[in-house]
């Protein structure tokens, strides 16, 4: 399940996000890439247990199809976004896990790193990937997810 991100806020984003999973019975894992990492780590629900994912990785995505999808469905962040402090992160009480793609362009992966070690994170590089690194590699996304879920 992919619940929509209405890109508001943390604050705002983070309970919108709860109120999906309130839904949901049984185990949750949240995945989140980029301003998605912030939203989950201000998200706050109670662990259901042990994990089960479903996933598809595609060895040899079809990327200007993909990138034209991507390019279609990318919404305007509100300014505020990028600009309230994040609360109480989850990351305090859970085990997390970051994905440190090493050419990243958006987000400095020194920046990545620092923001990861200071959550306790279990810090996966992958060299030659992108800010979009679902997409330049997912299969090492896919791995870490993988991980995560059998070590809940």
């Amino acid at each position: 399940m992919v619940p929509s991100n209405p890109l508001r806020g943390p604050g705002y984003d983070s309970a919108a996000i709860e109120k999906v999973l309130a839904d949901i019975p049984g185990p949750v894992l949240l995945v989140g890439h980029s301003y998605g990492g912030v939203v989950i780590t201000n998200t706050h629900f109670a662990q259901r247990g042990r994990h089960g994912l479903r996933r598809r990785v595609r060895s040899r995505p079809r990327e200007p199809a993909m990138a034209a999808d991507m390019n279609a469905h990318q919404r305007s962040l509100a300014v505020v976004a990028n600009l309230e402090p994040t609360q109480d992160p989850s990351w305090k009480a859970l085990p997390t896990w970051a994905v440190i793609p090493v050419e990243d362009r958006v987000i400095l992966p020194a920046s990545e790193r620092f923001m990861a070690e200071r959550a306790g994170a279990r810090i996966t590089d992958v060299p030659g990937a992108s800010h979009a690194v679902l997409v330049s590699r997912p299969g090492d996304v896919a791995g870490v997810i993988d991980r995560a879920a059998s070590a809940l």
